[in-house]
């Protein structure tokens, strides 16, 4: 027991090393001043939005409904192809995902307008998700048509005892973790009490410290299952240094597209959904996860090319995002 603290105490404070130097270079270019309340909820929303998502399989288990276990629905799907189970899950996850940060950091105290505005984000995010589910089905379609993409493939992924390991298992299994990691830091950039767009690089930085937390978590837990399997090896020192430079630039980058565009809509028309709200927000959610998935997929199957492009398109386009103003 002593021993496994001590572990996961000398983890995160290795793992938290490269997220202080992202932390402080975001903080110095947004030249705001340091608020300590914040600060520690930004820690908070970030670690909580984590657990959602890498531990849906328990979550599911432990209440033993499998309809709540999207990647079990998704693997059935891609077989049977019943999207109204998948469109089901979506929309329960949703519940879930949503009801942590509202509860936590917005509800209190109660008032009509909260509830309408909890109520208007279900529905239109209900919407997202039928849109989305639909994708999966054509994706699923153009597969079985196009024979020579359903082989399978030396990179297999596992996600508790399910093996994603055929091209489209793999697409698909990084549409899933990328559509629940940004709408899990969405909710909690959106959901919190004193949101305002102050400015839009404000807004920005918000989402960008929550993302940072969430991938301080997310890494400590992946050290230490890596540490369990493999002891302090090769892999656990390359995994850090590749986490730390591309995968937590990446959670950064793609919070920073969905939050940046979110703030420009409510900055205009706070929660009062019209037709542009939706379509505006619905392509910048599905662009967020989906240069997320596309990057994993790049790494997966060795496509460095395009990872080192991300980079430098990410750079030049956060860039872009602050100096803006």
């Amino acid at each position: 027991m002593l021993d496994n603290l001590l572990l996961i105490l000398i983890l995160s404070f290795v793992a938290f090393i490269p997220i202080l130097l992202w932390g402080y270079f975001f903080g110095y270019i947004d030249n705001d001043s340091f608020n300590r309340k914040r600060f520690f909820l930004w820690i908070l929303a970030g670690g909580i939005s984590v657990f959602p998502v890498l531990f849906l399989w328990n979550i599911a288990d432990n209440f033993w409904w499998y309809i709540i276990n999207i990647f079990s629905v998704v693997y059935d799907f891609s077989f049977d192809g019943s999207i109204f189970k998948v469109l089901l899950s979506f929309i329960l996850l949703f519940i879930i995902f949503s009801l942590i940060p509202f509860v936590l950091f917005y509800l209190t105290p109660i008032t009509k307008e909260k509830i309408r505005i909890y109520l208007s984000r279900f529905l239109l995010f209900s919407g997202y998700f039928l849109i989305i589910t639909l994708l999966f089905y054509l994706l699923n379609f153009f597969f079985l048509k196009i024979e020579f993409l359903e082989l399978s493939t030396d990179v297999s992924i596992s996600f508790w005892n399910i093996m994603f390991n055929s091209i489209k298992l793999v697409i698909f299994y990084y549409l899933l973790i990328w559509i629940l990691e940004e709408l899990s830091k969405f909710l909690f950039f959106s959901y919190e009490k004193n949101f305002s767009v102050l400015s839009i690089k404000h807004s920005v930085v918000n989402a960008i410290f929550i993302a940072l937390w969430f991938a301080f978590i997310e890494n400590i837990l992946y050290f230490y299952h890596l540490y369990q399997n493999y002891g302090f090896g090769k892999e656990i020192f390359s995994t850090y240094f590749l986490r730390n430079i591309f995968s937590v630039f990446l959670h950064i980058l793609c919070s920073s597209v969905f939050a940046y565009y979110f703030s420009i809509l409510y900055a205009k028309m706070k929660n009062n959904y019209n037709i542009y709200f939706i379509k505006t927000l619905l392509f910048w959610f599905i662009l967020s996860f989906t240069l997320h998935a596309l990057f994993d997929i790049f790494l997966t199957f060795n496509f460095m090319f395009f990872v080192f492009l991300y980079i430098i398109w990410g750079y030049f386009y956060l860039t872009y995002i602050f100096y803006k103003e």
